[in-house]
C-alpha cells in the first residue's frame, strides 16, 4: 500500500473513531474502573471493565481529550472486548511495542487490527502518551484483576 493511501486510511480511521467512538460511556456494575490523566495536554480518560471468568465481558470509557486519545481508546475497546485477560494483555503489549517502533511479529500485527495505524505516532513523541493513555488504564485494570503489581 502506498504512503498516500496509508495516510488517507489513517486519517479516515482516526477521524471515524474520534467522531463515532465505540464503547463510549460509563458502565454500571463494573468490576473495576480507573481514571488516568495526561498532564502535558490535559487528556482525561476513565475506563470501566466488567471481567467475569477471566473474560472482558464489557468495556466502556469516558474521555475528555484530543482526537488521538479518543480514537485510540475506541480502537482498544473494540480489540479487547470479549477477549480473555491473557489475550488482552498480549494485545496491549503488542500495541505498546508497536507504538514505540519495536519490532513485532506478523501474528501481533494481525492481532492489533486498526491499532497498527497508530504506529506512525512514534514520529511525534509528545503524541504517544495521548495514544497510550486508555491502553495503560486498561492494563492497570487487568493487572488489578489478576493481582499483579504494576509500577507504570
Amino acid at each position: 500500500m502506498g504512503i498516500d493511501r496509508m495516510n488517507q486510511l489513517y486519517k479516515s480511521v482516526i477521524f471515524d473513531h474520534s467522531m463515532h467512538p465505540r464503547n463510549f460511556g460509563s458502565l454500571d456494575n463494573c468490576t473495576g474502573s480507573v481514571e488516568l490523566r495526561n498532564p502535558s495536554c490535559g487528556d482525561i480518560i476513565k475506563v470501566f471493565v466488567n471481567i467475569e471468568d477471566n473474560v472482558i465481558k464489557d468495556i466502556k470509557y469516558t474521555c475528555v481529550g484530543c482526537t488521538i486519545s479518543k480514537a485510540s481508546t475506541s480502537i482498544m475497546s473494540q480489540e479487547i472486548k470479549g477477549k480473555n485477560v491473557d489475550d488482552a494483555k498480549k494485545i496491549i503489549k503488542a500495541f505498546s511495542d508497536n507504538i514505540i517502533k519495536k519490532d513485532i511479529d506478523d501474528d501481533d500485527k494481525k492481532m492489533l487490527g486498526d491499532a497498527r495505524l497508530l504506529s506512525d505516532l512514534a514520529k511525534f513523541p509528545t503524541r504517544i502518551r495521548c495514544a497510550t493513555l486508555g491502553w495503560h488504564a486498561t492494563d492497570k485494570l487487568i493487572n488489578d484483576y489478576k493481582g499483579v503489581i504494576s509500577y507504570d
